[in-house]
């Protein structure tokens, strides 16, 4: 009976709420540093370098578990590995608390990155378990839009704990917020991966499962869009608070109010992208959603330019950009996700994987450069990457949901 009630199907409802909950680990471990960051740098004498290395770190390490952590889900089930993997994810925050140099630091943001990749791995696991056809992207965009209130809140709080007590307060925020989500799970979630669709082999074989990934090219499109997407969005997020606390002498409590109106314009693409689902295909959603994007990114490289980034203008001219990542990032996750039901855990691995490796090699150009007006410029050549893969696209779509 016990065992009936954990695979009963969970509604939509509560897939959005968890799958929104799970995917906001991402979101909070990045956003939550942004104001601190600064702080970090001057309290271990970094330079620009050392102090992305928190964020890269995290990052790499979310990108190399996900080959590990689909398979996982897909041969034990996705509840025990989402208890798990935030359990972990809680234990690295607390004791990052008591870091006693950068290189710690960063070690344990590695971990902490392999941990969380369990949060936006079963979201989707869990959409693609229990929605089928064009109902995934909106439930998907729900999901999107639901969690964009982690990123809106998050700058705010980080800003305001950093100034309380430091930045090792962000990490008490990130362990507490990981631990309750544990449990939530544990007591509320059902099984949603029926037992005779799990796999034998404990890791699934991920090289296997790219072999059959890769020559799919909706997987392809969908993957290279949600990597050069994300390698914007990491770019800024890892060089924006030097650029505006640093170069632009804007004041940290101001600057926090520009990272958390981006996420305005990331919950208003998300519920864009729901009411566009089923009415556009796929490729010209994405393609008016990169035009946006890039409108927005070219107003705001203007600004900088001239010298006239005042907090409530910048974070204006971002606003398209954020709603332009809102709209192409669920779509471009159905789209690649939807021939493979069979192999949905695998399927979200290699697709987050992939996202974050863009997120670190691009992240890294723009540091490369100097970060400032060259980070605005990587992320215009990323957008543009976005808009011709949607244009070149067979008969106009990523692909065809079914």
């Amino acid at each position: 009976m016990a065992q009936d009630r954990s695979r009963a199907e969970p509604s939509e409802v509560k897939i959005v709420a968890f799958g929104a909950g799970l995917f906001a680990t991402l979101p909070l471990s990045t956003d939550l540093m942004l104001i601190a960051l600064p702080r970090i740098a001057q309290d271990f004498d970094a330079a620009l370098a050392g102090a992305q290395g928190v964020m890269a770190a995290f990052t790499l390490g979310f990108a190399v578990a996900h080959l590990v952590i689909g398979g996982l889900a897909d041969h034990f089930g996705r509840r025990p590995v989402a208890i798990v993997g935030l359990a972990a994810f809680a234990l690295c925050a607390f004791a990052a608390v008591w870091a006693p140099t950068l290189e710690v630091l960063i070690g344990l943001r590695f971990v902490q990155g392999c941990a969380g990749a369990t949060g936006p791995i079963l979201m989707r696991a869990l959409v693609r378990d229990t929605v089928t056809g064009p109902r995934s992207a909106r439930v998907l965009s729900w999901t999107g839009a639901a969690s964009g209130l982690a990123p809106l809140l998050a700058p705010l709080a980080g800003a305001a704990a950093t100034e309380l007590a430091g930045w090792p307060a962000n990490f008490v925020i990130l362990g507490t917020y990981a631990a309750l989500l544990a449990v939530s799970v544990a007591l509320l979630l059902p099984e949603t991966l029926a037992p005779e669709g799990r796999v034998s082999s404990l890791l699934g074989s991920p090289h296997k499962a790219f072999l059959e990934l890769a020559p799919n090219p909706a997987f392809g499109r969908g993957v290279l869009i949600l990597a050069f997407g994300y390698g914007a969005l990491f770019t800024w997020l890892s060089t924006a608070p030097f650029l505006l606390i640093g170069d632009l002498g804007i004041a940290p409590r101001a600057a926090a109010l520009i990272f958390a109106a981006g996420p305005v314009g990331f919950i208003a693409g998300n519920l864009l992208s729901a009411k566009l689902s089923g009415r556009w295909p796929p490729a010209r959603i994405v393609l008016t959603a990169a035009t946006v994007a890039l409108a927005g990114l070219i107003a705001a490289y203007g600004l900088v330019t001239a010298h006239r980034a005042e907090p409530v203008v910048l974070g204006a001219a971002m606003l398209p950009f954020y709603i332009g990542w809102g709209i192409i990032q669920p779509q471009a996750i159905a789209v690649a996700m939807m021939p493979f039901r069979h192999m949905a855990g695998q399927a979200s691995s290699w697709l987050g994987a992939i996202q974050q490796l863009g997120g670190i090699v691009l992240g890294a150009v723009a540091v490369f450069f100097g970060g400032g007006r060259s980070s605005l410029l990587v992320m215009v050549t990323c957008v543009v990457a976005i808009g011709v893969l949607a244009l070149f696209s067979p008969r106009y779509q990523l692909g065809h949901p079914g």
